[in-house]
């Protein structure tokens, strides 16, 4: 009988248990000629219950992370995962569905709205 070496284990996913996963994440805006690169790479792990600031300069893309993690925006590359919905995959209904029963989104800066007196 021929002892054969047990076959590799396969790992888990990267984040498979995490709350929230960011896997290589970018996010590129262009406009005519210039390209900002918001999000270059990100990996970002939350787990259920912890609680986490984002703090950086301006510019570092606090805001454009918390757009694609609220399904407001879409990364251009990588992964985002938030409640095990995909972010990448999600079609337009489903992304309005995800904003509307699983995420909460308020703006820093509210829109101007005009008031009647």
């Amino acid at each position: 009988m021929l002892n054969l070496p047990a076959p590799p284990r396969h790992l888990p996913e990267f984040g498979h248990d995490a709350l929230v996963v960011c896997d290589n994440l970018v996010r590129i805006y262009q406009s005519a000629s210039v390209e900002v690169q918001a999000l270059q790479g990100l990996d970002l792990l939350v787990q259920e219950g912890e609680m986490i600031a984002l703090v950086g300069a301006s510019g570092s893309g606090k805001s454009t992370l918390l757009n694609v993690l609220a399904g407001v925006d879409s990364p251009t590359a990588g992964r985002a995962r938030v409640a095990g919905h995909d972010l990448v995959d999600l079609s337009r209904r489903e992304r309005v569905r995800y904003r509307r029963h699983v995420v909460g989104f308020v703006r820093s800066r509210p829109r101007a709205t005009s008031c009647r007196t």
